[in-house]
């Protein structure tokens, strides 16, 4: 665990400061360890310059044009969680979760349903609002397709479910006792039942499973 708390170090990045302090003070009630604050992408930026953040939560205003801020802070390496609001469409989150993010949240969402998801994409977990959730599954967009004309086999349920919660191939395939290669096979085989694409898209497709049910 990190020297900061259960969820480590954490960045916010929102152009308005309200929902900045509010999203601070449902984390540090919480014990989510060390929070900053950043009010603009550059500031942002200079901030995990000086010094990385465990998880960075990021006002769905600040992702950037074609969800640039997003990718770019993906491509460091960092965790990226994202908040939006009612006017974000179906189609905007699938982007986002394209660009990498490790999870999203309405700005509606229960702060200690968020406080505990924020600590488990801490830990590696994908993670989603159940409105997100629901709005995805109610959209026409590739990231949540029927299983057609074959269900995932159990095993491949099983590893889906391992993606979601952040695990890599090799942890995996150490967990179930088989080869790298062989994880690799089975996760052709879901992207192909599910027509999806990556393992965010794997992630997604399972918490909004989670949300149905």
């Amino acid at each position: 665990m990190s020297e900061f708390g259960c969820c480590g170090s954490v960045l916010i990045g929102s152009l308005h400061e309200l929902m900045a302090d509010g999203l601070a003070s449902i984390l540090r009630e919480s014990n989510c360890g060390d929070i900053r604050v950043a009010s603009t992408p550059q500031s942002l930026l200079d901030a995990v310059d000086a010094r990385t953040a465990d998880v960075i939560i990021l006002d769905g205003c600040m992702s950037g044009d074609g969800m640039s801020l997003i990718r770019t802070l993906v491509e460091r390496g960092h965790t990226v969680v994202l908040v939006v609001g009612p006017d974000w469409s179906a189609s905007s989150i699938l982007q986002a979760i394209l660009a990498g993010a490790a999870g999203c949240f309405s700005y509606d969402e229960d702060p200690s349903r968020f406080s505990a998801s924020i600590r488990l994409a801490y830990q590696g977990s994908f993670v989603m609002s159940r409105s997100i959730g629901q709005l995805m599954a109610a959209g026409a967009y590739g990231i949540r397709q029927e299983v057609t004309p074959e269900r995932l086999s159990s095993r491949e349920q099983e590893i889906a479910g391992m993606v979601a919660r952040g695990a890599t191939n090799r942890e995996i395939a150490d967990s179930l006792f088989i080869s790298e290669h062989t994880v690799k096979i089975h996760l052709g085989h879901i992207l192909e039942k599910l027509n999806l694409r990556n393992r965010q898209q794997i992630a997604a497709h399972v918490a909004m499973q989670k949300t149905d049910s």
